[in-house]
C-alpha cells in the first residue's frame, strides 16, 4: 500500500496535479483517522457502553454536517460549470452577431474585417481546445490583440463615416470584448481541473 501510495505521489506531482495531491492527502488522512478511531473505539467498547452511544450520536452528526459539506460543494461546482457555459455560449453568438453586423460593412473594408474576425474566431476555439495553460494564456492575449486591431479598424471607419451601420459594428466589437471577459471571468472561478 505504501508503494502504491508513494508510486501514485510522484506520478501526480509530475504534473500540475497539486489539486489531487490535497484531495488524496486529505483522503489518506481521513481514512487514517478513521482507523484509529476505531482501535481506540474497541479497547473503550468494554469499558463502559454509555459513552459508546453518546460517540455514536457525535458520529451520526458529523457525518451529516460532512454529507452538506459534500452536497453544497457539488451545488457550488455544478452552478459554476452553468455559468461557464453560459458564458461561452454568449461568446459564440457575440461572435456570430459580428459576423452578421460586419457583413453590411462597405465592400472595400468587408474583407479585411472578415479576415480579423475568423482569426479572431481560430484563437478563441485554440483556447477552448488547449489544455496547455502557457498556450491559452498566449492564445488570449493573441485574442486581445486582434480584438483591438478590430476596434481601431472599426473606430477609424465610424469616424470617417458616422452612420447606424458603424455603430452597430463598433458595437459587436465592443460586445465581443465583453462576451471574452465574462468568459474569462467564469474560467477562473472554476473548480480546479474540471
Amino acid at each position: 500500500l505504501a508503494l502504491v501510495f508513494h508510486t501514485l505521489m510522484e506520478f501526480l506531482l509530475a504534473g500540475n496535479y497539486a489539486h489531487y495531491v490535497l484531495m488524496l492527502s486529505t483522503l489518506m488522512l481521513l481514512m487514517g483517522a478513521a482507523f484509529l478511531g476505531k482501535r481506540i473505539g474497541k479497547r473503550r467498547q468494554a469499558q463502559d457502553q454509555p459513552v459508546d452511544d453518546e460517540l455514536k450520536i457525535v458520529l451520526g452528526a458529523i457525518l451529516s454536517l460532512f454529507g452538506l459539506l459534500v452536497g453544497f460543494t457539488f451545488s457550488f461546482a455544478i452552478n459554476g460549470y452553468q455559468a461557464r457555459i453560459q458564458a461561452e455560449e454568449n461568446e459564440a453568438i457575440a461572435i456570430c452577431n459580428a459576423f452578421q453586423r460586419i457583413s453590411v460593412l462597405e465592400d472595400k473594408y468587408q474583407p479585411r474585417a472578415e479576415e480579423m474576425l475568423n482569426q479572431y474566431l481560430a484563437l478563441r476555439v485554440h483556447f477552448f481546445e488547449t489544455t496547455d495553460e502557457t498556450d491559452r494564456a498566449e492564445t488570449r492575449i493573441a485574442a486581445i490583440q486582434l480584438q483591438t486591431h478590430m476596434w481601431k479598424l472599426i473606430s477609424q471607419l465610424a469616424k470617417q463615416n458616422p452612420n447606424a451601420v458603424m455603430v452597430s459594428a463598433l458595437t459587436a466589437s465592443n460586445e465581443l470584448y465583453t462576451a471574452q471577459q465574462k468568459t474569462m471571468s467564469s474560467w477562473q472561478r472554476q473548480v480546479p481541473g474540471a
